[in-house]
């Protein structure tokens, strides 16, 4: 972790990406038992439920993936948990209105219909294949809008710049996604 990192959250997926799907998923369970919050995803849910509904690349990776985890990593991925709240945010894999259903969030009406689902003031979600923020505005009407980023969402100081939005829904594949129902400040 970064220094200054306070806690990690692993948003679930850990299984059927990379070739060494042991190692991830035991560095993982390492994790966790430091305190990292560590979620189940879809990917994982296969492993042991079965690849329906996956594309058949995806389901020749959780074939090959279930070789070659030990019964120990695959009950570790069998017992995550579908979503965590915590302090007013909520982490969970896919969209937080039907979690298990592993529906992504790719449009303002798909990020509305997710934040309606939770009370949470954050969430964070991580089944997503490209970076997006949903913002609720004021008025009401919900928006989205792509980020241009080299990696990082959110400024050093882990604010965001406009004083107007009410309801924020942060979607990047490979860093973090975050919704906010409270008023955010500019820094």
């Amino acid at each position: 972790a970064r220094p200054g990192t306070e806690r990690l959250v692993l948003l679930g997926a850990l299984a059927g990406y990379g070739p060494a799907p042991e190692a991830v998923v035991a560095r993982a369970c390492q994790l966790s038992e430091q305190g990292a919050i560590s979620l189940r995803g879809n990917h994982d849910w296969a492993i042991d439920q079965g690849d329906r509904g996956m594309n058949a690349i995806a389901a020749m990776a959780i074939a090959w993936t279930r070789q070659r985890l030990s019964g120990q990593s695959a009950h570790y991925l069998a017992n995550l948990p579908m979503s965590h709240e915590e302090g007013g945010l909520l982490f969970v894999h896919a969209d937080a209105s039907s979690p298990a259903r592993w529906n992504y969030v790719t449009s303002p009406e798909a990020a509305r219909k997710s934040l309606a689902a939770t009370p949470a003031g954050i969430t964070f979600c991580g089944h997503v294949h490209m970076p997006q923020l949903y913002c609720l505005t004021a008025s009401g009407k919900m928006v989205g809008h792509t980020p241009v980023t080299d990696g990082m969402c959110w400024s050093d100081s882990g604010q965001v710049t406009s004083t107007r939005m009410r309801r924020l829904w942060v979607i990047d594949s490979r860093w973090i996604t975050a919704c906010s129902s409270r008023p955010v400040s500019a820094g």
